[in-house]
């Protein structure tokens, strides 16, 4: 059965529309809102509360649990509500900044050692020499002279052999 659109409407009729029921505020009205206004547009989810008192006296149904941020220190409130009869439980915590793990630089620990029994490296190259041993530099400048002296003997020779 085809359904047929009554006449009285036409074609191009246009429903009835409502008025609308709040007025559009002007560019000069919008310009006057109050800063409350602005920030009730963006809600976040912290509670703030003044203090423990302020703790303390935050509401909380019965069974709720809610986490309280101290504006005027770093402390972290946690209340619960157990049931009617029982007053607000309240675990106060401090809030320390602790990096990410991909902020966090290689940390080097080093342990407290009794440096009093160690000597330093002169005092310990001065007791080497007392003791007739040579020192890995002085090795190295000898290697160093002889190997140097038997470049220029080899040489003298070899002028004096051609």
């Amino acid at each position: 059965m085809v359904y047929n659109q009554p006449s009285y409407l036409g074609y191009g009729a246009l429903p009835m529309v409502a008025p609308q029921m709040y007025p559009m505020q002007t560019d000069y009205q919008q310009s006057f809102q109050t800063p409350v206004q602005r920030q009730q547009e963006s809600p976040t989810n912290i509670v703030w509360v003044q203090g423990e008192a302020g703790a303390m006296a935050h509401h909380l149904d019965p069974g709720q649990m809610m986490a309280l941020f101290d504006s005027e220190r770093d402390y972290l409130y946690l209340a619960a509500q157990t049931s009617e009869n029982i007053p607000v439980k309240i675990k106060k915590y401090q809030l320390v900044e602790v990096p990410l793990d991909s902020e966090k630089q290689a940390e080097v620990i080093m342990p407290d050692i009794d440096m009093s029994g160690y000597v330093g490296r002169d005092e310990f190259e001065e007791k080497i020499r007392e003791l007739g041993y040579v020192t890995k530099d002085e090795f190295e400048r000898v290697i160093n002279e002889l190997k140097q002296n038997r470049n220029d003997n080899t040489r003298k020779e070899r002028q004096n052999g051609k």
